[in-house]
């Protein structure tokens, strides 16, 4: 009844438009003639059946696309393959889901003990750390059914859709028994409700979806949503809520003895020489992602193929991690002066490290052969630490540093080359200052950097004031890094000499030449 008034009402609307664009104009002081009137009927009639028409038109086109096939798919019970035992590392996101393993396999016993399982479960962690292969193993776990959906699939342009889209979904998935639904970069959908004109169908969906979460109807069959994010900052709160996802497991970076475990299952599945060494691999690895893992072994699959390898050797993954953290090489001819440059610099970078790292180097490589938009590479393995001194700060600004010294004493010049080390080292130097209070002139108060300084909540003469003390630990830093590569010119020049002949040095290499050298 309410399409059929509705079409009614637009042809009319359609052919009040239409119709007096054909319709003859009568003239005030003429007699209206018979044939003007039929024409005008006519005019009208048809415009009335094109208004129709094309209002019936868009209203099917309207319930097609409400009602089109949805996005997501469906698995079944049993056609998830993946376990627990599939995600190595996350041993505390594992035991997390436990529980809802449990619940959705036997809900009984959850009931007769008055106890209720979350029904939301969050993951949260940065990109690459198995959000997603968690998710999968839990559905295989469980043995239920599983469907995957993305948050943008609920973002729609027309207002309503992306509410019945949500609804549909778990009409769906409580059809299925016991399921999970797993919503991945869900930030696109829980984003916290706004009041502006254009986000109120954002609004209404995430309305929606809070209901059909936490809703009135109680439901036979267990149902769990678990929605995976690296951006939970932005989330509404009312999404945080006890009753909704209410339980939030944080997948972190693996540790080295947790990216020893997932190199040994990513790599059972490519042909291996059994000499590859992984726990060397996973201490070279610290900061790396489970996908970054993968990706390096795929890298490394790829360098053995070109080398006409039949299988991979250590060899093929230390190219695959060089190409990963260096990037990949290029040809490019170097004059000879610049390449003596870009070997100093790099060199002094290598020197600075290993002269204030004498307990602790984590240096990788140093070379001068062109990658990406640099001509050299000094390339370090990351720190598995939380906490930093400030002297460890310092340390870090001075191997910054280390290029623009080595180049200022070898050419007695300043060039253009540390362009980046100057904006890396200026920013730890502002971290320091301005978020962890490491000035005594300015106090353990935070400053949140605004680019802006029209918009900056403090006076000038705080601005100012922090502006002097970046600088003096900047001079610092730079003036003691000059000194102490004076102090070791042969060193420095030992390193330099080598990286011209031979274009790539290891750090063990680099070691040895220092040692050679006399003091």
């Amino acid at each position: 009844m309410k399409s059929t008034v509705s079409l009614l009402l637009c042809g009319l609307l359609i052919g009040n438009v239409y119709a007096p664009m054909h319709a003859t104009a009568p003239d005030s002081f003429v007699c209206i003639h018979k044939t003007d009137l039929f024409n005008n009927a006519i005019n009208t009639a048809v415009s009335l059946c094109i208004g129709g028409a094309c209002a019936f038109a868009a209203y099917k086109l309207y319930e097609w696309y409400r009602k089109r096939p949805s996005q997501f798919k469906i698995l079944k019970a049993g056609d998830v393959s993946e376990s627990f035992d599939a995600v190595a590392g996350n041993t505390s996101a594992k035991e997390a889901l436990l529980d809802i393993v449990t619940y959705l396999k036997n809900p009984a016993l959850f009931h007769m003990m008055g106890a209720s399982v979350p029904k939301g479960v969050l993951l949260q962690g940065p990109p690459g750390t198995g959000k997603t292969l968690l998710a999968r193993a839990l559905a295989g776990e469980a043995y239920c059914s599983f469907i995957a959906v993305s948050g943008s699939e609920f973002i729609e342009v027309w207002a309503g859709l992306g509410a019945a889209r949500v609804r549909a979904l778990f009409e769906v998935a409580r059809a299925q028994g016991p399921c999970i639904i797993f919503i991945d970069e869900i930030d696109a959908l829980i984003r916290e409700r706004s009041s502006e004109s254009n986000a109120q169908e954002a609004n209404q969906t995430l309305n929606e979806f809070l209901k059909q979460l936490d809703g009135f109807e109680q439901h036979t069959y267990p149902l769990i949503v678990v929605g995976a994010t690296n951006r939970i900052d932005i989330a509404d709160p009312a999404v945080l809520r006890p009753g909704r996802f209410d339980r939030i497991i944080y997948t972190g970076l693996p540790t080295i003895q947790e990216r020893e475990d997932i190199l040994a299952i990513h790599i059972k599945k490519v042909p291996f020489s059994q000499s590859i060494n992984l726990t060397v691999l996973a201490e070279r690895t610290a900061g790396f992602s489970g996908a970054d893992l993968a990706h390096l072994v795929n890298e490394a699959a790829i360098h053995a193929i070109h080398q006409g390898k039949d299988f991979i050797e250590q060899s093929d993954l230390e190219k695959a991690l060089d190409k990963m953290l260096m990037g990949s090489p290029h040809e490019r001819v170097i004059p000879e002066e610049e390449k003596r440059i870009i070997a100093y610099h790099e060199a002094g970078h290598a020197l600075a490290h290993l002269l204030l790292n004498e307990d602790d180097p984590y240096l990788h490589k140093i070379s001068i052969i062109a990658r990406g938009h640099s001509g050299g590479h000094t390339a370090f393995f990351d720190k598995e630490r939380s906490y930093y001194t400030k002297q460890e700060f310092k340390h870090e600004i001075m191997v910054g540093f280390g290029g623009r010294a080595a180049e200022q004493l070898a050419c007695n010049t300043v060039m253009t080359g540390p362009a980046y080390d100057i904006y890396t080292v200026t920013h730890i130097a502002r971290a320091m200052i301005c978020s962890y209070g490491m000035s005594e002139k300015i106090g353990p108060v935070s400053y949140h950097y605004y680019p802006d300084r029209a918009f900056a909540p403090y006076s000038e003469s705080t601005l100012a004031a922090i502006d002097q003390e970046v600088k003096a630990v900047l001079e610092e830093c730079y003036n003691s890094v000059l000194q102490l590569l004076t102090e070791h010119r042969k060193k420095l020049d030992a390193i330099a000499l080598a990286l011209i002949e031979k274009e790539e040095l290891s750090a063990q290499e680099v070691m040895e030449i220092i040692k050679q050298v006399a003091p």
